[in-house]
């Protein structure tokens, strides 16, 4: 088959982490497989691959004008996946519209939630224009299949659900490499971390307060460490100086190697207002860390078993997250049982079986699709 990926990679976030892999795994099965720019990308290793990329929408400039050489560039397609949300969503189903060929969307995250701290008003309504109309939608969560059913209007035989996946041999070697030495003494006492882009999605800032109500009923010298960096460094700087907490709580930037952290860690906190799926969660369940998760929309009840594979907390206040730290410090049996059930349920999420059952999915609707977009009767039904 022949794919046409279509992403906004400003930086390597969830998107990149969760799609790349992804089109890595169907190249091995022999896919033919372009990644198309919105933008145009941050060096990285990950988009070093030239016989993969494609920039010229990057040398666009407005929506209509990448719209038209998208739709040029399907020509030589099967079929286009869009993964990054919203405009390239759009821009994607016109192109496919214009030159009759299916469209695929991925869901990620709640957008609702998302559109409402991040973007314009109007994509609330763009989104339940544009979504029900894609020839289909993998959500990488069942509740975000929930939510694009019954909140966006997609209907159900459109949708279908695949999981991020993760290479799980690769992260539990890097698990195993030595700390950083400026790490090693924190280690040296318990520690508990959380992971992840300083944005406020996050919630860091409850994250640190549970922290300074639990600190005195955890073991002693028990440290918090924030691994990960962004626009709300500054201010997490300032509320750690404010409570008094900077010998405690240390904010470690991003770091090449979180795996290693996660290894040695006591356990991991998951603070977020909102996610879609929750990567930090499987990752921390590989490397074998128990897991303390607020229970957000829409990842981490799904991810964890409802519980079963770690410790969920009912709401995200800071109180509720701080019993929630004293409960499973104070508890190694619980902490080795949530072990063993995370490194269980991470099996689920192996890249090679995540990548098999996606492509399986596209083909065996593919055919059908193809034969729908091709007539021109059908064709009058998109807007």
């Amino acid at each position: 088959m022949r794919f046409l990926f279509v992403g906004r990679f400003t930086d390597v976030g969830g998107s990149a982490l969760a799609t790349i892999p992804l089109i890595r795994a169907l190249q091995a099965d022999g896919h033919h497989i372009t990644l198309v720019h919105w933008v145009m990308p941050n060096q990285t290793d990950w988009f070093a691959d030239s016989s993969l990329l494609n920039l010229e929408l990057t040398h666009q400039k407005g929506l209509f004008s990448k719209i038209r050489r998208l739709t040029q560039l399907a020509d030589e397609y099967d079929t286009i996946v869009a993964i990054s949300e919203m405009t390239p969503t759009y821009a994607c189903h016109i192109a496919g519209w214009l030159a009759r060929r299916p469209v695929y969307g991925e869901l990620h995250v709640h957008l609702d939630h998302w559109i409402q701290g991040n973007s314009a008003r109007v994509h609330h309504w763009l989104i339940r224009q544009f979504y029900p109309r894609l020839s289909g939608l993998r959500c990488v969560s069942a509740a975000l299949q929930d939510y694009a059913t019954q909140t966006l209007g997609v209907p159900l035989d459109k949708t279908f659900v695949v999981h991020n996946g993760f290479d799980l041999a690769h992260i539990q070697t890097q698990s195993t490499q030595p700390l950083p030495p400026p790490a090693q003494r924190w280690f040296r006492d318990p520690v508990i971390l959380g992971v992840g882009r300083l944005y406020p999605q996050k919630r860091f800032d409850l994250a640190i307060q549970a922290f300074e109500i639990a600190r005195p009923h955890l073991p002693a010298n028990t440290r918090f460490l924030i691994l990960g960096d962004g626009p709300l460094e500054q201010d997490l700087a300032k509320l750690i100086h404010a409570l008094n907490l900077h010998e405690w709580v240390h904010l470690t930037g991003r770091q090449p190697n979180p795996f290693v952290f996660f290894a040695h860690a006591t356990a991991f906190l998951l603070s977020s207002d909102y996610e879609g799926f929750g990567r930090v969660l499987v990752e921390a369940m590989i490397c074998g860390c128990p897991i303390i998760a607020a229970d957000c929309p829409v990842g981490p009840r799904e991810v964890l078993e409802n519980g079963r594979s770690g410790y969920l907390v009912n709401d995200n206040q800071p109180q509720t997250l701080a019993k929630a730290m004293v409960y499973l410090l104070s508890r190694p049996n619980l902490q080795q049982q949530l072990i063993q059930a995370g490194r269980t349920r991470s099996q689920n999420f192996e890249q090679t079986r995540v990548s098999k059952r996606y492509a399986a999915i596209l083909q065996e609707r593919l055919p059908q699709l193809t034969q729908a977009s091709s007539n021109p009767q059908s064709r009058n039904q998109h807007p």
